[in-house]
């Protein structure tokens, strides 16, 4: 069940970053700069939060 959840909160992580690259792709060459720190900080800020929760899991997990 936990395993299953940690899955789920990775797919949405991954479906997130693929949505922005889409979305990305309409802009003109002079917003590259500035899509590629977008999707930078959006990367490091899912990340981020996705190995928060990784390490939250362990800790709830290691408790019981």
């Amino acid at each position: 069940m936990k395993r299953n959840g940690l899955l789920i909160r990775m797919d949405i992580y991954n479906t997130t970053g693929v949505w922005i690259l889409v979305e990305s792709e309409g802009h003109k060459v002079e917003d590259k700069k500035k899509i590629r720190h977008m999707l930078f900080f959006t990367g490091s800020f899912g990340f981020a939060v996705f190995a928060m929760v990784v390490v939250t899991e362990i800790i709830r997990v290691s408790m019981h």
